[in-house]
């Protein structure tokens, strides 16, 4: 392929302090770098994956920030894929706000040299960049996949109903089976390839109460932080998004720079293609709101 068609330029390169953390900067190639015109995004791991994100999405999110002009880098936190272990003693809360300090500081170094940070991360990664906004006005945006959820009464009820009619009675009971280890539960590989891993009966992450995670994204609302949750429909259905809607959401009002969707059919880590392509093209849509004003003309000599 002819490398001009292509309109991002990448580069892999060590950075921070003791230079073991390794990241992925994925620039525009085909327009003029205008510094700090455009905020700076930041992608973050999903759990223990490298940098490239599940099924490399990362580097589909990457590129489609490039596309719109922003400068990204995809990176590991420490210990995480190519980046080593650090020899710091700080909790691993503090290392990880510290490398995507650093993350941002090797940002500001490029052409474009961002001023502003965009966020976006899966799972563990959302959670990063939220508590990160939440110490750090440079950022503007978070697109958090897999936030916070709140399971309920109910929802355990929801979700097996949920999965007897996506997957069929006969699929759903083999993989309870399986999963209760019931002795002759036929192999899932006897079965069909096309039956999803098993999802996660609770989130194990550390997530703070409801209560708290309203009162955290309003200050952040209120702050200017644009802010986009996507559910992928493992956990969360139809009850349970509206349940959130009612006791979370709807103290923040409407803002216009709040949004939140579930997208169905998928898994946690967005298996599907056409989940991942919905993904992309959510990014592509709400890296919009940071789009930079062309410069304004230059007036004419002699001009009134």
């Amino acid at each position: 392929m002819d490398a001009s068609v292509i309109p991002y330029r990448e580069e892999t390169l060590c950075f921070g302090p003791e230079a073991r953390l390794i990241g992925t900067i994925t620039q525009p190639a085909d327009r003029p770098a205008r510094p700090g015109s455009q905020p700076g995004l930041i992608l973050l791991n999903a759990g223990m994956l490298p940098r490239v994100g599940p099924h490399r999405l990362n580097v589909e999110l990457a590129r489609t920030a490039a596309a719109q002009g922003l400068t990204a880098i995809r990176f590991d936190l420490p210990g995480l894929g190519d980046s080593g272990f650090t020899s710091s003693r700080l909790s691993h809360e503090d290392q990880t706000r510290a490398a995507i300090e650093d993350a941002m500081a090797l940002l500001a170094t490029t052409p474009f040299a961002p001023d502003r940070f965009l966020i976006a991360g899966l799972c563990s990664g959302a959670d990063a960049g939220f508590q990160m906004a939440q110490n750090d006005p440079r950022i503007v945006g978070l697109f958090m996949m897999e936030p916070y959820y709140f399971p309920n009464r109910f929802s355990r009820m929801f979700r097996t109903l949920r999965r007897l009619r996506e997957y069929g009675l006969r699929r759903a009971v083999i993989r309870i089976a399986q999963k209760l280890g019931i002795a002759g539960a036929p192999h899932a590989s006897n079965e069909s390839s096309a039956l999803p891993l098993p999802a996660p009966e609770e989130t194990v992450r550390q997530a703070p109460s409801p209560a708290r995670f309203a009162h955290d994204l309003e200050v952040l609302l209120k702050r200017g932080v644009n802010i986009r949750l996507v559910y992928a429909n493992t956990l969360m259905g139809r009850y349970d998004l509206r349940h959130h809607h009612h006791h979370i959401f709807s103290r923040l009002g409407q803002p216009a720079h709040f949004a939140v969707e579930m997208v169905p059919h998928t898994d946690h880590v967005f298996t599907r293609i056409e989940a991942r392509r919905h993904l992309i093209r959510g990014m592509a849509a709400w890296l919009q709101h940071f789009q930079a004003q062309p410069p304004a003309p230059e007036a004419e000599p002699g001009a009134a």
